[in-house]
């Protein structure tokens, strides 16, 4: 411990802690988002606050700050801890790309590509399946006999 220039006892560290204060002799206390024994390192990868000491909850790839432990999702994730995928009709980074699937068809939650229902085909499934085919992705070939047609 020493005097200050106050005239009050303050402890004194041997090194100066980079990101914090001298709590007591030989101890820094860090401020959020760094921590090691001079409060000179950034908290690692899921760790977060004073001396890096609480657990990031964010989930699917988001990025957890090191100061406050908010997440920042990745595309096509949404939520407090990233969690819950973008809603329906929607996509892309911060959920606000506009899905353009057509005839009732989902779009991916991240890339936005359209997931055609039965029958339909084509970058938006704006396309029913060519004549023989039938099915999802228009995959299956039809069999039809005597004359009959498939319903795609």
């Amino acid at each position: 411990y020493g005097k200050t220039d106050k005239d009050t006892c303050a402890p004194i560290c041997s090194e100066e802690c980079l990101h914090g204060t001298c709590a007591e002799p030989g101890l820094c206390k860090c401020e959020p988002g760094y921590g090691g024994p001079r409060c000179e390192l950034s908290c690692p990868n899921g760790r977060w606050g004073p001396d890096c000491t609480k657990d990031c909850v964010c989930r699917n790839n988001a990025t957890c700050d090191p100061f406050s432990g908010a997440c920042t999702c990745a595309r096509g994730w949404t939520g407090d801890d990233c969690g819950s995928p973008c809603p329906p009709g929607q996509y892309g980074g911060g959920c606000l790309e506009k899905c353009r699937c057509r005839n009732g068809a989902t779009c991916h939650h991240v890339s936005g590509k359209c997931l055609c229902g039965l029958g339909f085909t084509g970058p938006l499934c704006e396309d029913l399946c060519p004549e023989g085919t039938h099915g999802k992705d228009c995959q299956n070939e039809c069999r039809c006999q005597n004359g009959g047609t498939c319903d795609p």
